[in-house]
């Protein structure tokens, strides 16, 4: 089994769809309105292996790094995947450089 670690729903859509069927996707971030509770239904109703924790939609800051990569770990650890895919540090949105740097 594959890691597919997204910041947001959708990114491991737009990000690693060939590994995504096949993968445990831990999404960071629950989103902020009604369209991220709908994606949330969607998003539950294609995937079996995920988890999605409770931060928000572009309020991730430096501190929470330790948080997300403690989960990251006891998630790794229990799972054991082969592959593990994680956000670009050097793209230019906050919540996708936090999550890089939590995972590395």
């Amino acid at each position: 089994m594959n890691l597919v670690i997204a910041p947001h729903l959708d990114d491991e859509t737009l990000g690693c769809y060939s590994f995504s069927k096949d993968s445990f996707i831990l999404v960071i971030c629950e989103g902020l309105n009604k369209k991220d509770k709908d994606r949330i239904r969607t998003f539950t109703k294609n995937y079996n292996n995920f988890k999605i924790l409770k931060y928000k939609d572009c309020e991730l800051s430096f501190k929470d790094i330790k948080e997300i990569s403690n989960t990251v770990s006891n998630l790794v650890n229990e799972i054991r995947p082969k592959t593990i895919l994680i956000p670009c540090e050097l793209d230019l949105h906050q919540d996708h450089q936090i999550v890089s740097r939590a995972c590395k």
